[in-house]
Formats: structure tokens, sequence, C-alpha cells
């Protein structure tokens, strides 16, 4: 059992090495996108970021303070 393991072991580790890879770093955002309540995405509705940045227009940071679903 071993014996037939490690042929396809090692053919495993020769593919994934030869594969690309990614290189780490987090792709360009194409835009940024701002919504001043949350959007709410229904069942079955398909969401496509289209690579965009998404964030609340009217919502500030308050450091470590939680600030409630509203500003969700």
């Amino acid at each position: 059992m071993v014996k037939s393991f490690v042929p396809f072991a090692t053919l495993l580790l020769a593919t994934a090495s030869a594969a690309s890879v990614p290189d780490g770093t987090w792709p360009t955002s194409t835009g940024t996108v701002q919504y001043a309540e949350a959007y709410i995405i229904k069942a079955g509705e398909v969401f496509d970021g289209k690579m965009q940045t998404f964030e609340r227009s009217d919502v500030s940071c308050e450091g470590q303070t939680e600030s409630g679903a509203d500003t969700a």
C-alpha cells in the first residue's frame, strides 16, 4: 500500500509545484461604491462585486466602540 502511494504523492507534489501560484498580493480595486445603508442581497440573487471596494458613506469610525446593527 505504501509503495504504491509514494509515486502518486511524488507526482501530486510535482504537479502542485509546477502550477502557477498567486504572489500573495491583493488585487487592485476597480473603484469605490458607497451606500448610505446596508445593501441586502436577496436569496437567489447573484452578486458580482466587479472587483470594487464597498463602503458605507455615512459611518464614521469610533475606534473600539461597537456602533450596532444600524451601521452594518
